[in-house]
């Protein structure tokens, strides 16, 4: 099954089932993706894992990294396509083939990362 298509926003939200909540959905605002709020209603906040600013933070940050996922994704196989070019014309004199090779294996390590689907 595909997630729900990007971009994602923050739609800011007062659902009556807690105190406070801010929630990811969808541009067209059709589907809700996920609430994140900093505590239940009627639970003692000393017990909250996070606060409004953290859960705005957490929330900010879960839709720039998904809204960006797919150029961040293209920019580091075009960047690996290039580098292999650079280290297979490679004519033994140049200096900077250690840094390409390691830079290389960084790039492809994150690739992996960001195309491997958790279970």
């Amino acid at each position: 099954m595909a997630h729900t298509p990007l971009p994602w926003e923050i739609i800011p939200r007062i659902d009556p089932r807690v105190a406070t909540a801010i929630a990811i959905g969808s541009a067209d605002r059709k589907t809700n993706i996920c609430v994140l709020t900093d505590r239940y209603k009627g639970q003692d906040s000393s017990k909250c894992r996070s606060s409004v600013p953290e859960a705005d933070a957490n929330a900010e940050f879960i839709v720039r990294a998904c809204n960006s996922h797919d150029d961040l994704l293209a920019a580091l196989e075009a960047a690996k396509v290039k580098l292999e070019e650079v280290y297979e014309a490679d004519s033994g004199e140049v200096s900077i083939m250690p840094d390409v090779l390691s830079t290389l294996r960084l790039v492809g390590a994150a690739i992996v990362q960001a195309t491997v689907k958790e279970s």
